[in-house]
C-alpha cells in the first residue's frame, strides 16, 4: 500500500486510491498526535508521512498487502478494521444520549 512518490517507476494512481492512501495516512497521524503530543511544525509532520511511508504498512490485516509487508519484513504494521454495525450503535447512542 506505500506510495513512493520518489521511486523511480511510476504507477499510474487513481483518485479513489489516493483517496485511500491519504485517509490512513490521516488516521495514523490522528492518533500519533493524540499519543505522542502534537507536532510543533510541518516539518515534523512531513518526517512522520515519510516514516510512514518507508516504515509503515497501513492497512487492513485481511488485505494481501499485509501478507506482503511480513514477507518483506516492513518493521512496523498498523492495522485498521471497519465495523458498520459498531459505528451504527455509536451514533445511535449518540443520538439518545446514552
Amino acid at each position: 500500500m506505500y506510495l513512493h512518490i520518489s521511486d523511480t517507476i511510476v504507477k499510474y494512481i487513481t483518485p479513489c486510491y489516493l483517496l485511500y492512501c491519504c485517509s490512513r495516512y490521516a488516521v495514523k497521524l490522528a492518533v500519533d498526535q493524540a499519543v505522542l503530543g502534537q507536532a510543533v511544525s510541518w516539518s515534523e509532520i512531513g518526517e512522520y508521512l515519510t516514516q510512514y511511508d518507508t516504515e509503515w504498512y497501513l492497512g487492513s490485516d485481511q488485505d494481501t498487502g499485509w501478507r506482503q509487508a511480513i514477507l518483506t519484513a516492513t518493521p512496523q504494521l498498523f492495522s485498521f478494521t471497519y465495523d458498520k454495525l459498531q459505528v451504527s450503535d455509536l451514533h445511535l447512542q449518540q443520538i439518545t444520549g446514552q
